[in-house]
């Protein structure tokens, strides 16, 4: 489920803080208690869960219109998990550890 590429989804972020924003920061733990007004609720794993149980990071939306990148690459080592979620990059953007899943 993670730590092989990331995954992209349809989803979009908008920059800011408060409910209905993605804030912007670097590398996170979930349990971090400025992920609660928002992003924990809605992308976050439910309790405690940390890298270390393997629930991946939170990378926050550095601008408003980038994607979801779900699940962490191999760049990514340790913060690769179940919950990763990098708004960091524009729907535009590729690299060799960005793909897809076709779903439905």
């Amino acid at each position: 489920m993670s730590g092989n590429v990331y995954e992209w989804t349809n989803d979009t972020c908008t920059a800011g803080t408060g409910t209905g924003y993605w804030q912007g920061a670097g590398w996170i733990e979930w349990t971090d208690s400025t992920l609660s007004d928002y992003e924990k609720t809605v992308a976050g794993p439910a309790g405690a869960y940390t890298a270390t149980n393997g629930a991946g990071r939170y990378y926050g939306c550095s601008a408003t219109g980038n994607g979801f990148l779900h699940s962490g690459g191999w760049s990514v080592g340790s913060y690769a998990g179940l919950f990763c979620l990098a708004l960091s990059h524009a729907p535009s953007n590729s690299h060799t550890s960005f793909g897809f899943r076709c779903a439905r």
